[in-house]
């Protein structure tokens, strides 16, 4: 049993680590609080041993209060880990995006064919799910479900968020030696391989595979990337089988991915108009400038078709994903809108929905992964 004294002391201790933690943050521009509570929001998702980093701390948290969709997040994400290490380089933070990509290199080796979109903290790969019956769940939201079936999913996006992680880490110094490169030659080669497959796409649908506009789209980050660091590093490599898939890759998308009429890009090829908030990524990771009639088009149709009071959802939950009910506007998928709308010119826009996404924070400035557009509850 502690004593008095020593739970003060312990208190004490770890406060102070957090505060000299935080710190460390070399980030001074506007709302620099809500970005060093995103910062602590990291760190303290991340296992210390093996410096991975979970997408939450919780496990069943519900999408529609009373619905099925509840759903395991204290694993890894590879999809994650692009945005992760941009987050952490750009504040300062270089031993905690070492750590993580350490993490990644070990948890990935060898295996470029059988990537996986999600692993365990200490790496692990077979992450089943299952149903905990007896629990009445999140204001009875059932199932509550440990584990997570989508780790065995094929998304085919997933080499291109790994590829495109590598490229963070190599621009901010890091360093790919011999033995690392010849695996991301054969991730490169995996992608050449599956790349006319249909997925699951990144939303992790439990429905029909499709060929999903966004999926392609990474694939072709992936062959960019590891052109781009080849290049860079004067590396040797299937360079011209590289660059010739990228390029088709890119002919298939404009041709098969984007409304004739509207000109924006679809969830996927051939399903007549249909919108995915995931496409907001594609001038992100560069597939298009901002400006461009495509990307336009993509955020305006998003911002009329698929959001609510500016809030964005991913998609319309009309049978795509195999599941039943509904869902609320997706954070993330509106903050990437304000990114679209600043880096396109539209910097009230961008500002005027970025302010009001802030004001949905909670007391201790944290933001659920939805948030109800109708009652502003936090889902």
């Amino acid at each position: 049993r502690l004593t008095r004294e020593e739970v003060h002391a312990k208190l004490e201790e770890t406060t102070s680590t957090w505060a000299a933690w935080a710190e460390r943050c070399t980030y001074e521009g506007p709302y620099r609080e809500q970005v060093l509570r995103s910062a602590l929001v990291l760190k303290a998702l991340t296992n210390g041993p093996t410096g991975a980093i979970v997408a939450a701390a919780t496990t069943s948290l519900p999408e529609e209060i009373g619905g099925e969709r509840n759903w395991d997040y204290r694993f890894c994400w590879l999809r994650d880990s692009a945005l992760t290490l941009n987050a952490l380089f750009a504040l300062g933070y270089t031993d905690e995006a070492h750590a993580y990509m350490a993490w990644l290199r070990r948890t990935t080796a060898g295996r470029a064919r059988e990537l996986q979109i999600m692993y365990g903290v200490g790496g692990e790969r077979l992450l089943p799910e299952v149903e905990l019956d007896w629990l009445e769940g999140y204001r009875g939201s059932r199932p509550v479900r440990i584990g997570n079936g989508a780790y065995s999913q094929f998304q085919l996006d997933v080499f291109g968020e790994l590829l495109d992680t590598v490229w963070v880490y190599r621009q901010h110094g890091g360093e790919i030696d011999d033995i690392f490169w010849e695996f991301l030659g054969r991730v490169a080669g995996a992608v050449i391989d599956r790349r006319r497959e249909p997925d699951q796409g990144i939303w992790e649908i439990r429905g029909d595979p499709r060929h999903f506009t966004y999926s392609k789209v990474m694939a072709w980050v992936a062959l960019d990337r590891v052109v781009r660091i080849a290049e860079l590093d004067g590396r040797e490599g299937a360079l011209d089988e590289w660059r010739a898939n990228r390029d088709e890759l890119r002919e298939l998308i404009e041709r098969e991915g984007v409304h004739p009429e509207t000109g924006a890009f679809l969830q996927s090829f051939g399903d007549g108009g249909k919108l995915d908030a995931s496409n907001l990524m594609i001038p992100i990771v560069g597939f298009v400038e901002h400006d461009d009639p495509r990307a336009r088009s993509t955020f305006e149709r998003t911002t009329s078709e698929l959001s609510a009071d500016g809030f964005v959802y991913r998609y319309v939950t009309d049978g795509v994903d195999g599941l039943s009910g509904e869902e609320a506007t997706f954070a993330i998928c509106s903050f990437w809108l304000v990114e679209c709308l600043a880096r396109a010119g539209e910097a009230d826009r961008a500002r005027e929905l970025f302010e009001r996404l802030l004001g949905f924070c909670n007391d201790v400035g944290l933001l659920a992964e939805e948030i109800d557009p109708h009652s502003g509850e936090l889902i």
